[in-house]
């Protein structure tokens, strides 16, 4: 919570705004002389030119109360009796002047807001050596509402500067809350999107994400995950999932997404690095030990891919697939007898696994042979 920041500053008109009420007086500068006698015109000239020149310069300097409380801006005075919510929209700018009478030169510090729909200006003066150099990077302004962006100034002592600094803050805060809520909004999107199987939806959804927010890891874990359900761009999607590592190394379920994408890929080497990896992270998932021994039988390692069948199969002994694939690993290493039972273990837990039927009709013509 930030502290309250307050402070009563000239409200300034522009220069514009203040000829035009001038020039109200006019008419009655021409009508009232005329109805008068001689004796009264030029009385009655002075009192209404005295009575304009009051006016517009009290139009152009009247005070106002203004406090920056939270996400609160509250003015009061000068006409004013208003309560901002952040964001506020205000420009800052300085403007130098030289008075002919003063040897120090004169700057004005201004910030004008957008307070529904009309402009307030507030206005603080301070001598030009309270003001940080250097002096010829501040972009000076012609009038109270055209007003220059400032951009070099650093603080000096004035409530005014303070305020304009935590508006600015306010600002800033409001614009990134409102880019992360855009941000989850897409991300939730994205998954509703992969769980409906809407596969490109998710794909341009979650690279819509990634280029407001680079560093979003769940956004290239969301596009990697939809590549590959896709079958679109593995490579792709291998990298995708490679860079939400990088960003978020403590994801457990990326190595198994890798993993998958890596399988389809046929890259078995690093396809048994990744279920390692996962492995670490997720001993209990048979999938992984099926994944690894897969590699391993790709890569002639049948010793490998037996343990890891065997282990898939303990963990879950109800799935035909980690029984075929020991099978043909037992096959491979001369172990026939032991392939017969698994491809007729496979079978009996599935009677339609064509791959096991196959496989064991070839076994048993060679055994007897």
């Amino acid at each position: 919570m930030n502290p309250a920041i307050e402070g009563y500053f000239r409200r300034t008109r522009s220069g514009r705004r203040s000829r035009r009420r001038f020039l109200i007086f006019l008419p009655a500068l021409v009508v009232i002389p005329a109805l008068l006698p001689p004796m009264l015109i030029l009385p009655a000239i002075a009192l209404l030119t005295a009575a304009a020149l009051l006016f517009a310069y009290r139009a152009r300097n009247q005070r106002v109360l203004v406090r920056l409380d939270s996400a609160h801006f509250t003015v009061s005075g000068a006409g004013y009796d208003i309560r901002l919510m952040a964001p506020f929209r205000c420009k800052t700018g300085v403007e130098r002047i030289m008075p002919a009478d003063r040897e120090e030169e004169v700057c004005f510090i201004r910030m004008v807001i957008d307070a529904q729909g009309k402009p307030l200006v507030l206005e603080e003066q301070v001598l030009a050596g309270y003001v940080p150099p250097p002096l010829d990077e501040i972009r000076g302004i012609s009038s109270a509402l055209g007003v220059a962006e400032l951009t070099s100034l650093t603080p000096y002592p004035g409530a005014l500067w303070a305020l304009i600094k935590q508006m600015r803050r306010m600002e800033a805060s409001t614009q990134r809350n409102q880019a992360d809520e855009t941000i989850q909004r897409l991300i939730l999107d994205g998954e509703r999107q992969l769980r409906d199987q809407l596969y490109g939806e998710a794909i341009a959804t979650y690279s819509s994400v990634i280029r407001q927010a680079p560093d979003s890891a769940a956004a290239y874990f969301g596009r990697g995950s939809a590549r590959y359900h896709a079958r679109l761009d593995l490579d792709k999607a291998v990298n995708d999932l490679t860079t939400t590592l990088r960003l978020d190394p403590q994801r457990k379920d990326v190595y198994r997404m890798r993993a998958l994408a890596r399988a389809a890929l046929g890259d078995w080497t690093s396809l048994r690095d990744d279920c390692s990896a996962a492995l670490q992270f997720l001993p209990q998932t048979a999938e992984l030990y099926n994944l690894r021994g897969t590699a391993s039988y790709r890569l002639e390692d049948y010793d490998g891919a037996m343990a890891d069948f065997e282990a898939a199969i303990k963990l879950a002994p109800g799935r035909p697939e980690s029984y075929y694939n020991r099978g043909l690993a037992r096959q491979q290493a001369g172990q026939r007898r032991e392939a017969l039972a698994d491809f007729e273990r496979a079978l009996s837990l599935n009677p339609g696994f064509e791959p096991a039927a196959r496989s064991l009709n070839a076994a048993q013509r060679q055994t007897r042979r």
